[in-house]
């Protein structure tokens, strides 16, 4: 789906402007929830102008369960990743699939690996697993998981998905001392989904290196970071440390697969308003690819479904096209 780092730890010193690829949310994202993106033929029809301004994959979020104090307090509804990057796969033959992101806890790993793998037939090998740790308790509490538990079961999560698309089965507890072979179809086409997890932390960039295939640092300003249980992130110094962290610990694992770094670049403004200030977005941009950036994704909504087609085709003007000529 994204370029690759073209040599995994040279951290801040690889230039990498020419293999930034963009992804496209669909604008789903505030409370309520627009009534114009409510149909599969809205969704393909921003799929389609998505896919003919040259962004690479589509993403979807993950809030089965949201609290209404967190919706009326700035939060977002959102479709399941699932079912709506179904409609997205048949919307276009091509275009990539990102869950942004699922919170593993919230699903057994065997559901979500039959989802999963599921979904990546069908579309032909184009899904990006984006998963994530979670932080609303209250959703946590919902779902009947307990909120504390949500780090070992993400671990645990992580290992059974790997045996799972590695090898095709695994074995289960099936009650007192018995257990059981699982043997879920369909299994993933490419072998495995690749992974890309998202969140600050230190302890999220070793689960990186030992079991993903890409990272998706977030935005989270300092007065905010208490709140999403994130480390803060406001700028591209924040994030080069981050890196260099990355770096020293694939290093130090001798990992040799190149490690995609795909982030939310805010400079310039959002570029679903007239504010926007594409020459200020693109020098942004050039400057987190020096860093090792890899992928930048964008939610871009309007008033109605005509408005959110013009405003994505005009940033693919802009900027993706745009930056695609400062590479060549």
């Amino acid at each position: 789906m994204t370029g690759s780092i073209p040599a995994l730890g040279r951290g801040a010193s690889c230039a990498v402007v020419a293999e930034v690829r963009f992804g496209l949310g669909i604008p789903v994202g505030t409370h309520p929830m627009p009534q114009w993106i409510q149909s599969a033929d809205a969704i393909a029809a921003v799929t389609r102008t998505a896919a003919a301004s040259g962004f690479d994959h589509v993403f979807v979020t993950d809030h089965p369960a949201p609290p209404r104090r967190w919706l009326v307090g700035g939060g977002h509804d959102t479709f399941d990743p699932f079912v709506a990057l179904t409609a997205v796969a048949l919307a276009d033959p091509e275009i990539g699939l990102l869950t942004n992101l699922v919170p593993l806890a919230y699903r057994h790993p065997l559901v979500l690996a039959k989802a999963a793998a599921s979904l990546d037939t069908l579309a032909g090998g184009r899904l990006t697993l984006g998963v994530g740790v979670g932080y609303l308790r209250s959703e946590f509490a919902a779902l009947d998981v307990p909120f504390d538990e949500r780090n070992t079961r993400f671990d645990a999560a992580l290992h059974a998905l790997g045996r799972l698309w590695a090898d095709g089965s695994v074995e289960v507890m099936a009650g007192g001392d018995r257990v059981d072979e699982v043997v879920p179809r369909p299994a993933a086409p490419r072998g495995r989904i690749p992974i890309w997890i998202g969140g600050n932390a230190a302890r999220t960039r070793q689960r990186v290196v030992d079991h993903a295939q890409g990272w998706m640092p977030m935005p989270n300003p300092a007065a905010y970071a208490r709140t999403v249980r994130s480390p803060s992130l406001e700028g591209p110094d924040d994030l080069a440390v981050m890196l260099r962290d990355l770096w020293r610990r694939a290093n130090q694992a001798e990992r040799s697969e190149p490690i995609e770094i795909v982030f939310v670049v805010g400079e310039g403004g959002n570029p679903a308003t007239r504010d926007f200030q594409p020459s200020e977005h693109l020098d942004a941009l050039g400057a987190y690819a020096e860093l090792g950036v890899t992928g930048n994704n964008v939610t871009i909504d309007g008033r109605d479904l005509s408005e959110t087609l013009d405003r994505v085709a005009a940033y693919g003007a802009t900027v993706i096209e745009a930056f695609a000529q400062l590479g060549e």
